[in-house]
């Protein structure tokens, strides 16, 4: 086997679905789970939740892991899209996003790269028909939306005049978001922009902000068509509100998510997710009512060291953390969470009480 350079391999663990919380007698340690003749090794007496655990399988990532930009990827229908900074043959340097067919082996060496550009901010999203909206802007400069279809034509071109790229914003978080049919959300340095499926500026919100600065907050958004703004900033309270409307935009506040403590969210498919309390929590859109998902805990894994947290399509998670590195900021792993039906569970090995 070819040596490559790979984002943390090796974690192999199982989380229990919507339980969160130490194991029972708190004292139990991680092995590796493997199939042998149809039944799992390394496990205790600890029966699965509902019959289901979620087994986090470390994926090979063979890319630069101090450039790469895996809490920034977007799992659509057919493909799984990240971006990463390279250095090109002439020695610049560039951002690039790529994608990789989404199925069951998520196979990196597979990327096709879809965009590329050399300015320092870069931000996208992509909406149900797969095109490709990039964000792309320069420190004081005016933002640049760009649309591209799945096969790469550019649609359109839209300068933002008078608007910069925020680049007060939350490391990590999103200043663009698409309610799936073609209209586009952008944040710049000071308001809430509204893009049509033309290419057309229909609204504009201004935001009240804690800092000369500018905002502080971030957009999400999940498949179901819902675009929402996190409020995070440090004098005012922090809140999310979800974002409707064309051209007179309204923020509709959801208390929903109000009881959890210091929460961190994450685009979703049928709602938000969110971290809180070691657990990660789905918002219901319909219900207005946030629902726990499963502990990290039970998956071997801290909550300080999680990065990125998303759903695919089949029901999996990826959980983009730091682990098993001493915290070291450029080791990174990449851990797809499949829901696996078991009857036990593996023991832990990295938390042991």
């Amino acid at each position: 086997m070819r040596k490559r350079k790979l984002l943390a391999i090796g974690l192999a663990a199982i989380c229990v679905l919507s339980a969160c919380g130490n194991g029972e007698d708190g004292t139990w340690e991680r092995t590796d789970a493997r199939e042998k003749n149809g039944t799992r090794e390394g496990t205790d007496a600890r029966e699965g939740s509902s019959g289901y655990v979620y087994v986090p399988e470390t994926i090979d990532v063979p890319l630069d892991s101090e450039n790469s930009f895996l809490d920034a990827v977007k799992a659509m229908d057919e493909y799984l899209y990240y971006k990463a900074e390279v250095t090109t043959a002439s020695g610049m340097s560039e951002t690039q996003i790529s994608r990789i067919p989404l199925q069951d082996e998520l196979d990196f060496n597979a990327g096709e790269l879809v965009f590329r550009s050399g300015q320092p901010y870069v931000d996208y999203t992509v909406d149900q028909a797969q095109d490709l909206y990039v964000c792309t802007g320069s420190f004081g400069g005016d933002l640049i939306l760009s649309k591209l279809s799945e096969d790469g034509e550019n649609i359109y071109q839209l300068t933002l005049t008078g608007e910069p790229y925020p680049t007060s914003r939350i490391a990590n978080g999103s200043i663009i978001a698409t309610d799936g049919s073609g209209t586009i959300y952008v944040l710049s340095q000071q308001s809430l922009l509204q893009i049509g499926p033309e290419g057309t500026l229909t609204g504009k919100f201004s935001l009240e902000t804690d800092s000369s600065y500018g905002i502080s907050g971030y957009l999400l958004e999940d498949s179901a068509g819902h675009v929402y703004y996190w409020d995070s900033s440090l004098t005012l309270e922090s809140k999310l509100s979800e974002i409707s409307g064309t051209g007179s935009l309204q923020l509709k506040e959801i208390s929903a998510v109000s009881s959890l403590d210091n929460p961190f969210f994450y685009h979703g498919r049928d709602g938000l997710l969110l971290l809180s309390g070691g657990c990660l929590y789905q918002y219901q859109t319909g219900s207005d009512t946030v629902e726990k998902i499963l502990s990290l805990e039970d998956c071997d894994i801290y909550e300080s060291s999680v990065k990125m947290a998303m759903p695919l399509p089949d029901g999996d998670f990826l959980i983009y953390a730091n682990e098993g590195s001493g915290y070291d900021p450029y080791h990174n792993e990449l851990l797809r969470l499949a829901r696996t039906a078991a009857a036990r569970t593996p023991k832990r090995q990295r938390i042991s009480s």
